[in-house]
């Protein structure tokens, strides 16, 4: 097995390409053949777990729902057997997503993965002006954010799966929050769509996926 390792930079995983609705913790086969390629989401962050930052931001739960995730190369423009319809992966202190295969990837060269963030939700605490609050982020954007991540000359070769990490930044991501402007509702900051500062949030997240250079 080759295993590559995507450099993606800062806050979003494939199912095979059937247009399928995996859960959390599913990981489908797309196909019989031997090889193909193989996304492995991981959180940055480990989750639990502390992105620090000015905040002392901690991340105790995230989970994020992606449609039409793509992986793009040369002999697969985004067809069925690269293409996850609808994702949804999830990290807590009892799981955390499984590795999702391609195992009908066409061989050759991919340049990148792209999706669309469609909602997400996160928990966690922080800190602001010597006080720890919990947080409640809770976010459904009325269009889909784009996301997308280079994959750095990942190739995939026939009679081996090629695994690559796809690596969600939510510790940047939260850490580019301006927490002292947050709401606070009961001792917890919530964020939702009705918050101040929604808009700059989803632009972050927009730049979920740590990524190469375009």
């Amino acid at each position: 097995m080759h295993h590559r390792h995507i450099l993606i930079f800062a806050a979003l995983a494939l199912i095979a390409a059937c247009g399928q609705n995996p859960g959390d913790d599913d990981s489908v086969d797309a196909g019989s053949a031997q090889g193909g390629l193989e996304l492995d989401p991981v959180s940055r962050p480990d989750i639990p777990g502390s992105a620090g930052g000015s905040y002392n931001v901690f991340i105790a739960t995230a989970h994020v729902d992606i449609n039409d995730l793509r992986a793009i190369g040369d002999a697969a423009p985004g067809d069925e057997r690269t293409r996850v319809a609808q994702l949804s992966l999830g990290w807590n202190d009892e799981s955390t997503p499984t590795s999702i295969l391609f195992a009908d990837a066409p061989l050759g060269l991919y340049s990148q993965v792209l999706g669309e963030l469609t909602s997400y939700r996160i928990t966690g605490t922080v800190k602001v002006s010597d006080t720890t609050y919990p947080f409640e982020i809770d976010d459904t954007p009325p269009s889909p954010l784009s996301i997308r991540t280079g994959l750095d000359g990942v190739v995939v070769v026939a009679g081996q799966t090629t695994q690559v990490d796809l690596v969600f930044r939510l510790g940047d991501v939260l850490n580019d929050i301006n927490w002292a402007d947050a709401d606070v509702e009961d001792g917890t900051i919530v964020i939702d769509g009705s918050s101040t500062g929604i808009n700059d949030l989803r632009d972050h997240m927009r730049e979920l996926f740590e990524h190469d250079e375009f």
